[in-house]
C-alpha cells in the first residue's frame, strides 16, 4: 500500500534521519519513503494522524458456514480497507468452494464468491462498497460467509488498514 504525504513548506529529511525519526534505508530511489508497522505524522501544535494495519493469519475451523476474526479493525479508527490472501487452500464439508467477506453491516462488502484455493487475493477490485472513511465507536469484527458448505481448514491472513487521530495539544 502506497501513503502520499503532502507536507507545507520544506520537510527536512535529513534531520529526520539524523534524528532516529526514519532511516535512511527508507528512503526510494524516487524519493518516496517506505515504513513497516505504523506511520505517525505529528504537527508541531502536537496533533497527529497515525496511519496503521492489524493483520491476523487466520486457522479456518469453525466446522459452520461463517468465521468471525473478532475486533480486526480497533474502535474510533477510519477504516481505509480490509485487504486478504488465502495462505493455504480453505477446504469444507458441503464441500466449501467460494466464500464472501465482509462485516456486521455487509457481509460481502470486501468479496464476494472468493475462491477457496491457496493464493487467491482479495483486495480493493473485490470490494462490493466502498468503505473508506467508515468509522465506528466500537471495534468491527471481519467475516468470512461460505456461500455454500462450511469451514473445517485451511488459513486465511487478513488485514486492515486505518488511520486515528489526535487532538492538537496547544
Amino acid at each position: 500500500m502506497a501513503i502520499t504525504v503532502e507536507v507545507p513548506g520544506t520537510l527536512n529529511v535529513a534531520a529526520l534521519i539524523a534524528s532516529g525519526a526514519i532511516s535512511a534505508s527508507a528512503l526510494t530511489s524516487t524519493g518516496n519513503v517506505t515504513a513497516t508497522g505504523k506511520v505517525t505524522i505529528t504537527a508541531i501544535a502536537g496533533d497527529e494522524v497515525i496511519i496503521s494495519r492489524a493483520s491476523i493469519a487466520h486457522t479456518t475451523d469453525s466446522g459452520t458456514s461463517t468465521e468471525t476474526l473478532t475486533a480486526l479493525i480497533p474502535a474510533g479508527v477510519v477504516l481505509f480497507g480490509v485487504v486478504a490472501r488465502v495462505i493455504t487452500i480453505l477446504a469444507g464439508a458441503g464441500p466449501l468452494v467460494s466464500f464472501d467477506v465482509g462485516d456486521a453491516g455487509d457481509l460481502a462488502r470486501y468479496g464476494t464468491a472468493i475462491v477457496v484455493a491457496a493464493d487467491t487475493t482479495i483486495d480493493e477490485t473485490n470490494w462490493t462498497a466502498d468503505p473508506a472513511g467508515t468509522w465506528s465507536a466500537s471495534a468491527r469484527n471481519i467475516v468470512l460467509t461460505a456461500t455454500a458448505g462450511q469451514f473445517d481448514s485451511g488459513v486465511i491472513r487478513v488485514a486492515a488498514f486505518y488511520h486515528d487521530f489526535t487532538a492538537p495539544t496547544q
